[in-house]
C-alpha cells in the first residue's frame, strides 16, 4: 500500500491532484515540490486585474491559507526538481534536498517561451508568474 506520494508541480494541476487525493481517502503524506514561492493561484488575473491594479495577490489565491492547511501538505516552495530517481524512488531539488516517494505525480505545467537575445533587454518581460505581474506593474 502507497504511503508517500510526491507531486512535482505546485501550481492548479498539483493542488488538483492533492485535492483529489484527499478526497478520494489518501491519508499517507503528501510532498508537493513547486519551483514557485507562492501557494497555487489564479493565473488569468495576472494580466488582467492583477497587473492593472485592480486586485491584489491576496484575490487570485485558489485556497485560503485555513484550506490549504487541512490538506495536510508538505509544500517545498522555491525549489525545483532538478533529478528523478525513479529505481530509487527520490527527487533531488535545486536546494540539494532529497524527496523520496512511493507514488509520483508529475504535475509541471508549462512555461513561457522567451526569444533569441531576450535576456539581453532589461525592458523586455515575460509574464507567467505572480512574481512577473508584481514586478512588471511596479514597472
Amino acid at each position: 500500500m502507497i504511503r508517500r506520494i510526491a507531486v512535482v508541480g505546485g501550481s492548479l494541476a498539483g493542488l488538483r491532484a492533492v485535492e483529489t487525493l484527499r478526497n478520494a481517502g489518501f491519508d499517507g503524506s503528501i510532498t508537493v515540490i513547486g519551483d514557485e514561492l507562492h501557494l497555487p493561484y489564479d493565473r488569468p488575473p495576472l494580466s488582467k486585474r492583477l497587473l492593472s491594479g485592480e486586485w491584489e495577490p491576496d484575490r487570485i489565491v485558489l485556497r485560503k491559507p485555513d484550506d490549504m492547511d487541512s490538506l495536510d501538505v508538505d509544500w517545498h516552495r522555491g525549489v525545483a526538481a532538478t533529478a528523478l530517481d525513479p529505481e530509487r524512488c527520490s527527487i533531488v531539488t535545486s536546494d540539494g534536498s532529497n524527496v523520496t516517494y512511493e507514488g509520483l505525480l508529475m504535475a509541471t505545467g508549462a512555461s513561457a517561451r522567451t526569444l533569441p537575445g531576450q535576456d539581453e533587454h532589461d525592458h523586455v518581460m515575460t509574464l507567467r508568474t505572480l512574481d512577473d505581474a508584481l514586478e512588471l506593474r511596479r514597472r
